[in-house]
């Protein structure tokens, strides 16, 4: 918009934009030396789409105000949005990879073709492919250290494909901060496939950044993949006395605090369930963790089974999982 004030000169202005909850400021610079105003209208959707009335508040130097709503033909000033061509990013059909491999017997040319009777010669050959894994509907469940594929679509609103468009994807696993994941670029069709590496329970946001042309849009995926742990003990249990545990837990993503790990046992030959020994253990930021647990003097002669449990917890992103059993038998 272009502003003057012919007794004390405009010093600068705001320019506003109607919205249905009323007049909204937008970002504004004055231009001094040309006397305008100019101001930028979002066009990344956080506005309806819809024709929008436009005025100019204008300050002069000595503190007075005016407003402008019209043009310089008389015509009421107004935006209509969106500026720019609306897209959208769909994405869907994640699948789990896994490497399949099979054997193969070669039989070799004899060693020495004159020796009669000579018993042939073999060799195994494996030659492992990577395959979809079929899964139910819902989010995308890996196994710790699983590979996975989501499938996706940038085209307009009318459907038309965009093609050779950069698609970026970000990662957030649950508790932690957002991280650069990786890109991907559209066919002529406007798809593209992108691969989970194997990483922590995350939730996936995949960016078309737009063009002068092009609104930008955003999509997401998620992804639960399950925990990983070990746990070893002493090699002599004796009753009375306590036993040392130690484990590890794998995949990082460990909170300062450390994650919780639930210690169980049963004993062999009695229908019980498993029960929890009475002490509380975390996983350091590196993984492993030890502690010693009791053992009654009762216990002598009965064979323990012993395991850990780490339950999905608010700043460890992995899915519940269960350690190896240890079996220890209690002497006196």
């Amino acid at each position: 918009m272009e502003t003057a004030d012919s007794q004390s000169g405009v010093a600068g202005g705001q320019i506003e934009i109607q919205l249905p909850a009323g007049w909204q400021p937008l970002p504004t610079v004055y231009h001094a030396s040309t006397g305008e105003l100019t101001a930028t209208v979002p066009d990344d959707g956080s506005i309806p789409d819809g024709i929008y009335p436009l005025r100019a508040i204008v300050t002069d130097a000595v503190g007075n105000q005016a407003t402008i709503t019209t043009d310089a033909d008389g015509s009421t000033e107004t935006v209509s949005l969106p500026l720019r061509i609306v897209t959208q990013l769909h994405v869907g059909d994640a699948t789990a990879l896994a490497k399949r491999c099979t054997l193969t017997r070669l039989t070799l040319p004899a060693a020495n073709p004159k020796i009669v009777d000579q018993r042939p010669r073999a060799q195994l050959v494996k030659h492992c492919t990577t395959v979809t894994v079929p899964r139910s509907h819902g989010p995308l469940t890996l196994a710790y250290g699983q590979l996975g594929s989501v499938q996706g679509l940038l085209q307009t609103a009318d459907g038309q494909p965009i093609a050779g468009a950069h698609i970026t994807a970000t990662a957030q696993p649950s508790g932690w901060p957002t991280q650069p994941a990786g890109s991907a670029t559209t066919d002529l069709q406007g798809r593209f496939a992108y691969q989970l590496r194997p990483g922590p329970s995350r939730t996936i946001t995949f960016a078309f950044a737009g063009t002068s042309t092009l609104r930008g849009t955003t999509a997401t995926s998620s992804a639960l993949v399950a925990g990983k742990a070990t746990i070893t003990a002493t090699t002599t249990a004796r009753a009375g006395r306590a036993l040392l545990l130690s484990g590890r837990l794998f995949g990082g993503y460990i909170p300062p605090r450390g994650t919780l790990i639930q210690l169980q046992y049963r004993i062999t030959g009695f229908p019980q369930h498993w029960a929890p020994f009475d002490v509380l253990v975390r996983a350091h930021r590196n993984g492993t963790w030890s502690t010693s647990v009791p053992l009654p003097s009762s216990a002598a002669g009965y064979t323990y089974q012993i395991r850990a449990v780490v339950t999905t917890q608010t700043d460890w992103p992995y899915t519940q999982t269960t350690t190896n059993t240890i079996t220890r038998h209690i002497l006196p």
